[in-house]
C-alpha cells in the first residue's frame, strides 16, 4: 500500500457539499466536551473537523451560557463571517427562514443592531418546525449582504435597513471597476454563485457579464496581493474534475488552468483548497479520491497555472476542507483542529515543511486571502502568520 493511500477513507464523505454546523450546535457540543473532559471521558468532536468539501467556513455560539436543557431560544449568532483582522458579520437564522445580520468593525467590542430580511413569500417547510427551503447567504462586505431563498435573491447594501431584488440591483460589467473590491467568498462560496465585487464608497455591487470559465458553481474566489483573481469550481460530483481559472484584468477574461495530471485521471483527487501568492504563483491542496494517505497533496504553479509541480509535503492529510491561504511574508497557512485543540499549520518553504502553531480552543475553521481563524463558543482567534494569534474577535452577548 502506498503511503498516499488509506483504505478507511470514505469517498462519500466528500461527495456532498454541506455547511458546517451552526453555532448553537457547536455550543452544545462544546458544553458536552468540557463536561466529559472533566469526567475523563473522550469526546468525538465532529464540529472541529470543518466542513466537507463545498461548505463555507463558519461557526461558534454565544449567549448567556445556559445549560443545554435551559436553552430554548435560538442563539444570538448562528453563523460568523470574518472579513478582515477586525471586522466580521454575524448572522442569526431560525427554523422559519428568518435571517438577521449584524456587524462589528472593532473586534467585537461593539456590534451593530441585527436587522432582518423581510420575506414576501412563506418559508417552504417551516410549518414542520424545520424549513426545507434552499436558504443561502453571503456577506459581500461589512454592510452588503446577499441572500437567496429557493429561486429568489435579495441584496442589501445598507446593513439590512433596506432590501432589493438582487438580480435587478447588481450591475453587470465587462470587468470589475477599479474602485470595486472582489468578494473573497471564504472557503466554499456557499452563498456566492458567481464572482461579485463591491464598491465600498458607493455600495454598488457588480457581476461579470462575460462567459464563466466553468458551468459549475463557484467554489473559491481569491485575490492575490498583486491583484490577480483566482477561482475554483467544483462540480458537486466526485467523478468529475474541478476547474481552476485566473484573471489578470479584473475578470474581463479568464485563463483556465491546466490542472496537474492526477486531476485529469479516472479518479481525480478532491480539490480542498486554493491559495494564490501572485498572478503566477498559486497552490492547490487536495485529497485523493481513493484515500487521503499519510500526507496531504499540494501542487504549485509558477507560470499562472500552465504547469504544476507536486510539493512533497509533511502536512498531515485530511478529507475535509481546511482553510488554506498565503499569509504574511508568503507563509502558507492551513487552519486545523483535533479533539483537544485548534491550531494552524504554517510553512515558510513553499509547503514542504509545516510547523504547528500555538493552540486555542477547538472550533469551526475559516479563512480568506491572507488570514485564517478558529471560532469557538466565545469568539474567533485570527492569525495571518501562523506563529501567533494576532487578534481575538468577541461574539455579541
Amino acid at each position: 500500500m502506498s503511503d498516499r493511500e488509506f483504505s478507511g477513507f470514505d469517498a462519500d464523505a466528500v461527495k456532498e457539499a454541506v455547511r458546517q454546523p451552526p453555532l448553537d450546535e457547536l455550543y452544545r457540543v462544546a458544553v458536552r466536551r468540557r463536561q466529559r473532559r472533566l469526567s475523563g471521558t473522550a469526546l468525538v468532536l465532529v464540529a472541529v473537523l470543518g466542513a466537507v468539501a463545498g461548505g463555507p467556513m463558519i461557526g461558534g455560539q454565544v449567549g448567556g451560557r445556559p445549560g443545554i436543557e435551559e436553552q430554548t431560544s435560538p442563539p444570538w449568532v448562528t453563523q460568523l463571517f470574518v472579513l478582515d483582522g477586525a471586522s466580521a458579520v454575524g448572522v442569526r437564522e431560525t427554523a422559519d427562514c428568518s435571517v438577521e445580520f449584524g456587524y462589528t468593525q472593532n473586534l467585537g467590542v461593539t456590534w451593530s443592531e441585527f436587522r432582518p430580511l423581510p420575506y414576501e413569500q412563506p418559508c417552504r417547510g417551516a410549518a414542520e418546525g424545520r424549513h426545507t427551503a434552499d436558504l443561502r447567504y453571503q456577506p459581500l462586505g461589512v454592510r452588503a449582504y446577499l441572500v437567496s431563498v429557493d429561486d429568489r435573491s435579495y441584496l442589501s447594501t445598507d446593513a439590512g435597513r433596506t432590501w432589493q431584488d438582487a438580480d435587478s440591483a447588481i450591475t453587470a460589467v465587462d470587468a470589475f471597476p477599479p474602485g470595486a473590491d472582489p468578494v473573497d467568498c471564504q472557503v466554499g462560496c456557499f452563498g456566492l454563485p458567481e464572482p461579485l465585487a463591491v464598491d465600498s464608497i458607493t455600495g454598488g455591487v457588480f457581476r461579470l457579464r462575460g462567459e464563466s470559465p466553468s458551468p459549475f458553481r463557484l467554489r473559491n474566489l481569491h485575490k492575490s496581493p498583486d491583484g490577480a483573481l483566482w477561482t475554483a469550481y467544483w462540480p458537486g460530483d466526485i467523478d468529475k474534475p474541478s476547474v481552476v481559472a485566473r484573471s489578470v484584468d479584473r475578470g474581463a477574461t479568464w485563463q483556465p488552468a491546466t490542472l496537474p495530471e492526477p486531476f485529469t485521471g479516472d479518479t481525480p483527487p478532491t480539490l480542498l483548497g486554493l491559495a494564490a501568492e501572485s498572478s503566477e504563483v498559486a497552490y492547490l491542496l487536495a485529497a485523493p479520491r481513493d484515500g487521503v494517505g499519510r500526507y496531504a497533496l499540494i501542487f504549485r504553479t509558477s507560470d499562472g497555472g500552465a504547469t504544476w509541480t507536486e510539493v512533497l509535503t509533511d502536512l498531515p492529510a485530511s478529507p475535509v476542507v481546511r482553510p488554506f491561504t498565503v499569509g504574511a511574508a508568503g507563509t502558507l497557512l492551513v487552519a486545523d483542529a483535533d479533539l483537544q485543540d485548534g491550531y494552524v499549520w504554517a510553512s515558510d518553504d513553499g509547503g514542504r515543511h509545516f510547523v504547528r502553531g500555538p493552540a486555542v480552543e477547538p472550533g469551526t475553521l475559516g479563512g480568506i486571502s491572507g488570514r485564517v481563524w478558529i471560532v469557538d463558543q466565545d469568539g474567533a482567534s485570527i492569525t495571518s502568520d501562523g506563529t501567533r494569534w494576532q487578534a481575538r474577535l468577541a461574539l455579541p452577548q
